[in-house]
């Protein structure tokens, strides 16, 4: 299986194709399949390409179909993952911890608490805290 480089919307997806060419007279292909001009296809559920004629040339673009996202502290799953699933439910879920602990105080995700000398913040269960300054 060979992996390409497609330039994105956003960023670069990168998507493992085998045999992924471009067929001169003909359009694209991509895992034995040859597309014409304007044709759309789903790539492993999260993504959707096109075979796009430029001039001479036929390009194979790919636009994910998932939000940008990372959440530090979170557990991503998946709750599809079939390749011909071209509905959103192939993107990854984010499982997010509701809330932080210290010295037996509960702090509920987004908020910040006076504990002690220090003032800390819950995101996604990542406790941050920082000394508060007195006069």
């Amino acid at each position: 299986m060979n992996s390409i480089l497609l330039p994105c919307l956003i960023g670069t997806l990168i998507v493992h194709v085998s045999q992924a060419a471009v067929v001169a007279t003909a359009g694209c292909e991509s895992e034995g399949k040859v597309y014409k001009d304007g044709d759309k296809w789903p790539v492993k559920c999260s993504a959707v390409c096109e075979c796009v004629k430029h001039e001479e040339h036929f390009n194979i673009q790919c636009v994910s179909m998932c939000p940008p996202s990372y959440s530090p502290g979170c557990t991503k799953r998946y709750l599809s993952t079939r390749n011909e699933d071209t509905s959103t439910d192939c993107c990854p879920v984010w499982d997010c911890p509701t809330s932080c602990e210290k010295d037996g105080v509960t702090i509920p995700s987004g908020q910040m608490e006076e504990l002690g000398t220090e003032i800390c913040g819950c995101h996604n269960g990542e406790l941050e805290c920082f000394p508060m300054f007195t006069k």
